[in-house]
């Protein structure tokens, strides 16, 4: 079963895809009817499968890679945006992971966007923490 995992951009919620699937299922509408119109879908970017497969080399299961593969490389085409600034979840281990990995992580991005055409050139990694945490810096 996908995890619920809400990834936040300039205060657009959006989901993976399975997630909104998801969520969008006819046996949940009642409960889901008012959370819909608030979510976006990202959609996947050109870079996307590259970088999921370098982020398992750092120790990610496949569908973290392929999540915060979709949060760094994910395109918005209505608004017009790649990735995004905070991916938010429930999973302690992947959030864990991240933060022993970042710099890592950082460096290896950094190295295959100098390689990139616009506007993958500009991706930058998400803040991957709980939803706890996001919402407390929403009210700070």
């Amino acid at each position: 079963m996908a995890r619920m995992l809400y990834i936040f951009k300039d205060l657009f919620q959006y989901v993976t895809k399975e997630t909104y699937n998801l969520i969008s299922d006819r046996r949940n509408i009642a409960l889901t009817e008012g959370l819909l119109s608030d979510l976006r879908e990202l959609k996947p970017g050109k870079y996307l499968r590259r970088w999921a497969r370098r982020l398992r080399q750092h120790g990610f299961t496949r569908e973290d890679a392929k999540v915060l593969s979709n949060a760094t490389f994910g395109v918005d085409i209505t608004a017009q945006k790649l990735g995004v600034d905070a991916l938010a979840t429930l999973d302690t281990h992947m959030v864990n992971n991240f933060n022993t990995h970042y710099e890592n992580i950082n460096i290896r991005l950094h190295r295959m966007t100098t390689q990139l055409g616009l506007p993958y050139k500009n991706a930058v990694l998400p803040w991957v923490t709980s939803p706890d945490d996001i919402l407390f810096a929403m009210l700070i």
